[in-house]
């Protein structure tokens, strides 16, 4: 479905998408539509701009070093900037993705994750179930119980989302009213003595340290900096 206005600068007729979908997490494929769609447009107008600059060297260097961007506006317009999103709901959709849930999927939300050995131990045995089912972001997020609240921060990870404007219904307290910021990251951790514990950074050699958000490695989660009471539930905050 699409919804027409007018463009009030040269009176054209722009569309605006309208999709609808029975569960909330499953706008987060559409939304990465858009943002495809619009890295597209943009990677095509920053290589045009590129080309007009080209042009005009041939026919005036002088003017052309003037207009040729510095190496920090040209990293600032690679990409497009972060957009903003307008959430109206009586729950705030802003969990971090289950435990399982690697953060490098919010960069390949398509790419199919091996799922991760489990071991059971009760009095006498200890079983290892190994899941060779492999699974995408959206699939995640379709299994898990709570994937309804967590399509939000999946966004705001990959940098593609920086703020959130949440209309509450009055009774929604979830997250009170005001204004929050805080970081989304992804938690890196290394077994010790059959559990998890905090790894330094620093104490990393650097030839191992991830490169990028990509090169994570699959059992690293996503997590939050943010104290809310909203965070402790799921021990999502760090």
């Amino acid at each position: 479905m699409e919804t027409s206005l007018c463009n009030g600068r040269n009176g054209a007729d722009r569309t605006i998408p309208v999709v609808v979908v029975e569960s909330h997490q499953h706008v987060l494929e559409h939304i990465h539509y858009v943002l495809r769609h619009r890295a597209r447009i943009h990677s095509r107008q920053l290589r045009r701009s590129q080309a007009i600059i080209t042009k005009q060297q041939g026919q005036d260097d002088i003017n052309c070093r003037s207009m040729k961007p510095t190496q920090e506006t040209e990293h600032a317009n690679i990409l497009p900037p972060p957009i903003s999103l307008v959430h109206f709901d009586s729950h705030p959709d802003l969990a971090c993705p289950s435990a399982d849930v690697p953060a490098a999927a919010c960069f390949q939300p398509r790419k199919e994750w091996q799922q991760p050995t489990t071991t059971t131990t009760d009095c006498t045995t200890s079983t290892t179930k190994q899941d060779h089912e492999s699974r995408n972001l959206y699939e995640y997020l379709d299994l898990d119980r709570s994937g309804i609240a967590q399509w939000i921060l999946p966004l705001v990870l990959s940098g593609d989302l920086d703020t959130v404007r949440w209309v509450r219904s009055s009774w929604a307290n979830q997250i009170r009213d005001g204004t929050y910021e805080y970081r989304v990251g992804a938690w890196l951790s290394s077994p010790a003595e059959g559990e998890y514990e905090v790894v330094d950074i620093d104490t990393i050699e650097r030839s191992e340290r991830p490169q990028s958000f990509v090169d994570l490695p699959r059992e690293a989660p996503v997590k939050v900096d943010f104290c809310h009471s909203y965070y402790f539930e799921d021990e999502s905050v760090v």
